[in-house]
This record gives C-alpha cells, sequence and structure tokens, in this order.
C-alpha cells in the first residue's frame, strides 16, 4: 500500500488555512483622539522649527523643467537686453562692389523709404 498522507495541521496544532485577516482597528485609540493628538504634536514641532529659522527665506527645489524654463526667460532677456549685431545682406560674392546705378533720390524717395510704399 501506499503512505497514508500527512496534513501541516497534523504536524502543527496551531497552523490555520486560509487567508490572513488584517489585524483589529484600535478603537480605544481612534475614540480617544490619539492619532488626532499626536498629529497635531507634530505640526506645531514643524511650525515651531520653521519659525525658528534664522531667515525668512525657504528653499525651493526646483523641477527639471522648472529649471529649463527660468534658464529659458533668462536667456530671451539677454537677448532683448543685448541683441546680437545685425547680420549683412546676403549679395553674391561678384556684385558686392558694384555700385547701384540709380541713386534713391533720383527715384524721388528718401533711401530708408520702402519702394513698395504708396505716397501718401
Amino acid at each position: 500500500g501506499s503512505m497514508p498522507k500527512v496534513i501541516p495541521s497534523d504536524v502543527i496544532p496551531s497552523f490555520a488555512y486560509g487567508k490572513k485577516s488584517r489585524p483589529s482597528t484600535p478603537i480605544a485609540s481612534v475614540m480617544g483622539n490619539h492619532y488626532g493628538l499626536e498629529q497635531e504634536e507634530l505640526l506645531n514641532f514643524q511650525y515651531k522649527k520653521l519659525s525658528d529659522s534664522p531667515s525668512g527665506k525657504r528653499v525651493v527645489k526646483m523641477t527639471a523643467a522648472s529649471t529649463r524654463q527660468i534658464e529659458h526667460a533668462r536667456s530671451a532677456r539677454q537677448l532683448i537686453d543685448n541683441p546680437p549685431p545685425p547680420k549683412e545682406h546676403f549679395k553674391m560674392a561678384k556684385f558686392k562692389n558694384v555700385p547701384g546705378k540709380i541713386a534713391a533720390e533720383q527715384l524721388g524717395r528718401s533711401p530708408m523709404r520702402s519702394a513698395s510704399l504708396p505716397n501718401l
């Protein structure tokens, strides 16, 4: 014959089957407001620590995105305050030394005025 099957509860009498249930709620601590008092004490400690700090400044931890945004704003502001020198308009090398045949005064307009601007 075959050997009789041994189950855990035969070997260990305190062995239990099934899922463990969650621990019971500590009703005395809940009803006695133990957790509320503990949190209030922690908050008071944090407020006292904050008020005892020598400077009123706070250190704000920046995210990578906010750091990039601030750097971009600074560089844009730098470009507004100190604009780069204007680029020379493109002209083919063989035409660089060729003077114009008609002066702007001969056309009846100032050199700073656009040719397409109507005379009003």
